[in-house]
């Protein structure tokens, strides 16, 4: 099995000043583990595609980004896989069980939440009945793989809780991708571009 592309692939898609994961590592020592699931699934015409949630408008330091279902590891889960397929069952009603996870991409770690996100990747072999958790997900938004290959990135200013920042980004469908989801998607793009 060929090694992730990592720092590099997830840099593509990162601002400028935006440090490492293992340089961020480095400077806190004390953080909390995530985990976050990019799905794999056909649609209902056979196409391989994925899904991201709308975080609702709100005073959080994600509001209203777009992300993958996930979340912070419970004292219950026993290890980030679980954390991942009960966060997806929790935010977006695909059971847990019905989900195979068939590997991770890079590790990431996001300063303004102190939170270190371990991305899975899981497949179903069906399209799912979604079901959004009211309180947590604004609306879905389902991406062709395909999709994900075409698109060219661009770069604008995002407000943040410290402030405007300058950061490439995806445009899919008027939906700006940005930040961690977005180096998590270069990494993937790295994987299977040439494939």
């Amino acid at each position: 099995m060929e090694p992730l592309p990592g720092v590099s692939a997830q840099h593509l898609m990162a601002p400028k000043m935006r440090k490492t994961t293992p340089e961020l590592l480095n400077e806190r020592t004390s953080h909390r583990l995530s985990s976050v699931m990019m799905l794999l699934y056909p649609d209902q015409a056979g196409i391989l595609t994925t899904i991201f949630i709308e975080r609702p408008t709100d005073s959080s330091i994600h509001s209203g980004q777009i992300a993958f279902p996930g979340g912070k590891m419970d004292e219950t889960d026993d290890n980030p896989a679980r954390t991942a397929v009960r966060e997806t069952e929790e935010e977006i009603g695909v059971a847990a069980s019905s989900i195979e996870i068939i590997g991770t991409l890079s590790q990431l770690f996001i300063p303004a939440s102190n939170f270190l996100v371990i991305p899975h990747l899981g497949v179903l072999k069906q399209t799912p009945t979604f079901i959004p958790s009211p309180g947590e997900v604004q609306s879905l938004i389902p991406m062709h793989i395909s999709s994900l290959l075409e698109m060219k990135p661009s770069e604008k200013e995002f407000p943040t809780s410290y402030g405007n920042l300058l950061a490439p980004y995806f445009d899919f469908n008027g939906h700006a991708v940005w930040g961690a989801t977005a180096m998590m998607l270069s990494e993937f793009r790295e994987m299977i571009g040439d494939k």
